[in-house]
């Protein structure tokens, strides 16, 4: 049997509503691959948070007509193949802390949206998206806040045509 092509995908949130294209795109990769999703929310404040507000996996599922409404959690695992996992960690380090999570629990691929900057803030902060993707050491996959990406939010359908692969030596 071949080996799937990601076995533990993480998607960092800051709980946005902006970021419903990455998560979209996060559950349903993991539900192609039957992988382990880790949905990583990191504070800098250090404040609790709460479960409550994670995305709401099965709520997006039952949308999605992969799940029966009020499923109970474990059906995600059981009928589709996804384990979630939802971990909020304290760090004022917010690659850092992706980082380390993503090496730790051996994420094979990082989903997560992008926010427009202007070039003269990229030039001085740089981009938190590629410090994270640099530090997770996986594949990642960037989705650009306000743009669709190739997963229907409303469908979980997947419309993808070409892909382009740029390498390098």
């Amino acid at each position: 049997m071949d080996r799937p092509p990601f076995q533990s995908i993480v998607y960092p949130t800051d709980f946005s509503l902006s970021n419903g294209a990455a998560f979209a795109h996060a559950v349903r990769l993991a539900i192609a691959a039957r992988s382990a999703l880790h949905i990583l929310h990191i504070d800098e404040a250090g404040a609790e948070t709460e479960q409550n507000r994670f995305p709401a996996v099965r709520e997006l599922l039952t949308q999605w007509q992969m799940l029966e409404p009020g499923a109970p959690p474990e059906a995600v695992e059981f009928q589709l193949g996804v384990n979630v996992v939802k971990t909020a960690l304290a760090s004022n380090d917010v690659a850092q802390a992706v980082g380390a999570y993503a090496e730790r629990h051996s994420c094979d691929l990082l989903v997560m949206m992008t926010h427009e900057s202007n070039w003269m803030r990229r030039i001085l902060n740089g981009s938190l998206a590629e410090a994270t993707a640099r530090l997770a050491h996986a594949p990642a996959l960037f989705l650009r806040d306000g743009e669709e990406g190739f997963v229907d939010e409303d469908t979980g359908k997947i419309r993808l045509t070409r892909v382009l692969m740029p390498i390098a030596a």
